[in-house]
């Protein structure tokens, strides 16, 4: 009944609460049982949450890990464009927007065990928003893949050290620069050796990527 009440309570004060009990044990309760509080301190989610966009992302919630930006990128799983309008009128810190939109973006990533479709994830997103991902897409659909697998299968990968940022690559601009590569050809070339390492093509070996940069235009 005091509902309207809110929009006269600092964003401050709405996001300690709001983000308090989205993380907390009884999450889907709360979006059940409240969806017209939500709506007063969420209007982007009122017209995309019904019924039975209710029901799937209360019970997403109440399975993903109580992780923040886990939890948020499931809450506002069906107003994506909106997410980062939302959370910076929360006042959400920055890395928080950041995690959440991405994560956002990347909920239709396609993710199996292939380690090189996993390893262009990580190069995308990094291993702990890659993590994050699967937790999500995990608690949203539990039935689509083999979620177990996937998790064992980056275990597996990230024990072997995959290479998948220019950084890991065994040459680096200094090697370029000495092949003849100047100005931008430099970043395009090293782009282009880290994208046949994660295709498998060649491997991450000093003297094989110096051969493939050989071949490569140099301005």
């Amino acid at each position: 009944r005091c509902r309207e009440g809110l929009k006269h309570v600092s964003a401050e004060r709405i996001q300690s609460e709001l983000f308090r009990l989205i993380c907390g044990d009884r999450a889907n309760r709360v979006l059940t049982d409240y969806p017209e509080v939500f709506a007063v301190i969420l209007p982007e989610t009122e017209d995309n949450i019904n019924v039975k966009g209710i029901t799937f992302t209360a019970n997403a919630l109440q399975k993903a890990p109580p992780t923040l930006p886990c939890r948020l990128a499931i809450l506002l799983g069906r107003c994506p464009d909106q997410a980062e309008t939302v959370l910076r009128r929360l006042k959400a810190d920055n890395e928080t927007i950041a995690t959440v939109t991405t994560l956002l973006q990347a909920n239709t990533l396609p993710l199996s065990t292939d380690p090189i479709i996993l390893t262009h994830a990580l190069h995308n997103l990094g291993e702990e928003r890659l993590r994050l991902l699967l937790a999500v897409k995990q608690a949203e659909s539990p039935e689509q893949a083999d979620w177990e697998a996937i998790n064992k299968a980056l275990n597996r990968l990230l024990e072997g050290n995959p290479c998948y940022s220019t950084a890991q690559l065994q040459i680096g601009g200094k090697e370029l620069l000495s092949l003849g590569f100047h100005g931008p050809a430099v970043g395009k070339g090293l782009n282009e050796l880290l994208q046949q390492v994660m295709d498998g093509k060649i491997s991450n070996d000093a003297a094989i990527l110096q051969e493939v940069a050989a071949t490569l235009p140099k301005e």
